[in-house]
């Protein structure tokens, strides 16, 4: 069965993030974040989620952990990955999710 993403429930702060108007199976779920509803100091405030730039250790951590929890989903389901603008391709299975 599918639906459009904007027409579920699951997400806790959907103020916080865009949301696909995609038809979309049940199982599949997409958003886009913004910079809303963080904890990080400018000049990321406050709802950056990388790790690679000055901000504070705690404040990306405790970003992506209210994001794993306004998706409903466990923190230990995400795979962080830096933007780069190539041709690679970064495949990840359970195994690496799990480990």
């Amino acid at each position: 069965m599918e639906r459009t993403l904007s027409e579920t429930l699951w997400l806790k702060h959907p103020e916080h993030y865009v949301v696909p108007q995609w038809r979309v199976p049940e199982n599949i779920r997409a958003v886009s974040t913004s910079r809303l509803g963080g904890v990080s100091g400018a000049p990321y405030d406050t709802f950056n989620l990388g790790g690679h730039v000055r901000d504070r250790d705690q404040c990306v951590r405790q970003n992506r952990r209210r994001l794993a929890d306004d998706l409903g989903l466990p923190g230990e389901r995400f795979f962080w990955l830096n933007q780069t603008h190539s041709s690679e391709v970064v495949d990840i299975d359970d195994t690496q999710l799990l480990s």
